[in-house]
């Protein structure tokens, strides 16, 4: 009954995201500005300036860190979130060093 119960969740978020990710227009931006905790300052931003954090650059690997966090942060994005195991952790702080240290084309000012 519990595997069960697992493949129902898992459905329903596969379902969930793949729908919002076909839209193409799904935003959190109304579920973060109306944050009234302890951190409502920092969602409210983080609404009003679209773009501030990246997740998934790297689609699970299939990008190099080199080409997805230049496409992060030339696209506006100012802080990235990205999964790594912990051999990984210094290449990958040099890897955004040196994208940072890289002149960059963006659109939107930094805001971090």
């Amino acid at each position: 009954m519990l595997s069960v119960i697992r493949i129902v969740i898992g459905w329903h978020f596969l379902y969930e995201g793949v729908t919002k990710i076909i839209a193409g227009n799904w935003t959190s931006a109304a579920y973060l500005a109306g944050s009234k905790w302890i951190f409502a300052p920092l969602f409210h931003t983080m609404a009003e300036s679209a773009g501030i954090i990246a997740f998934k650059v790297l689609a699970a690997g299939a990008i190099k860190p080199e080409d997805g966090l230049k496409y992060a942060f030339t696209n506006g994005d100012d802080f990235v979130c990205m999964g790594m195991y912990d051999f990984q952790i210094v290449e990958d702080a040099n890897i955004a060093l040196d994208v940072l240290s890289q002149p960059l084309e963006r659109q939107r000012p930094w805001m971090g």
